[in-house]
């Protein structure tokens, strides 16, 4: 498990479409485009976004975690929000979720953040087994709302 750099974009990106199929669509952006934007977003340091890659003995890619800082008004204090947390196929049950999940919570007390966040699809059944399996684990009743595309333009008076 390590801090993934530029010569990790391509396999995220390809793990990222993996992960869009595993949820029965298709990635919008080719791995290509989707590594290019990586590279594009993290190349100043100065992007919220931070990736993990879990690594075979092999070097072979075995999942990736994406997640953000964010300050959290109800502590105002820094919390972690988890987006994407993907272990393909073949990795599965081998561990590799609870170690992303141990180093995130690990670099979460390091940095003296107060909590974890996620979401999880409610028809994910696997992933709601696997993150119920954790113990402490809270399952917040709150729906997560989203704007975008000509909605999104045409609140912001541009539509």
């Amino acid at each position: 498990m390590r801090v993934a750099g530029a010569g990790d974009y391509a396999a995220i990106a390809e793990m990222m479409a993996d992960a869009f199929r595993y949820h029965g669509s298709e990635m919008p952006l080719t791995p290509a485009e989707a590594a290019a934007r990586l590279r594009r977003e993290l190349a100043d340091g100065h992007s919220a976004l931070e990736l993990l890659i879990a690594e075979g003995a092999d070097g072979e890619p075995l999942g990736f975690a994406w997640f953000y800082g964010l300050f959290w008004t109800a502590e105002f204090a820094p919390v972690l929000y988890l987006k994407e947390l993907f272990v393909p196929e073949a990795a599965r049950g081998k561990g590799v979720g609870a170690a992303f999940m141990r180093a995130l919570a690990a670099l979460c007390v390091e940095r003296g953040w107060t909590r974890m966040m996620w979401t999880v699809d409610q028809s994910n059944e696997m992933a709601l087994g696997f993150y119920g399996g954790i113990a402490g684990v809270e399952h917040q009743s709150k729906d997560s709302m989203q704007l975008r595309g000509d909605a999104l333009r045409a609140l912001a008076g541009e539509g």
